[in-house]
């Protein structure tokens, strides 16, 4: 459904004391076109061509600052990027240097230590003399 558009007001004419004059807006024959601009050319301007051009300049500067705005996020990305992969790197490195010192230390004083075999001391017998004998035991 199309809204209908509103009337646009009229031009405004030339006072009384301009008397000759074309209204502004218009142009006379053979006259160069009038540099006043009017409501009745809308935002074209100057003949449809300054603020073209100004028009243009203004885009171009919008551009340009979008693009310096997209390249100063896209470094800042970047450095973020790389300060967390560097922060990565760090935690990585000591979540695995602690798991080896854990691991050495539990296997060295913790329950995983290897138990010392107990072997069984010679204990003397009572019917062994003190002295040395001088002839060797017999052999079974």
């Amino acid at each position: 459904m199309r809204r209908s558009r509103r009337p646009r007001p009229p031009v405004p004419q030339a006072p009384a004391d301009r008397a000759g004059t074309p209204p502004r807006g218009t142009r006379a024959p053979g006259a160069a076109y009038d540099l006043v601009p009017t409501r009745a050319r809308g935002r074209t301007g100057m003949n449809g061509v300054a603020a073209g051009r100004s028009r243009a300049e203004r885009e171009a500067r919008r551009r340009a600052r979008a693009y310096a705005v997209r390249q100063a996020v896209h470094a800042e990305r970047g450095a973020r990027r790389r300060r967390d992969d560097r922060i990565a790197v760090g935690v990585f490195a000591l979540v695995v240097g602690l798991s080896i010192a854990a691991l050495a230390a539990w296997s060295t004083i913790g329950p995983g230590a290897p138990v010392a075999a107990v072997t069984p001391m010679p204990v003397p017998s009572s019917t062994a003399s003190s002295s040395p004998s001088s002839s060797p035991a017999p052999a079974p």
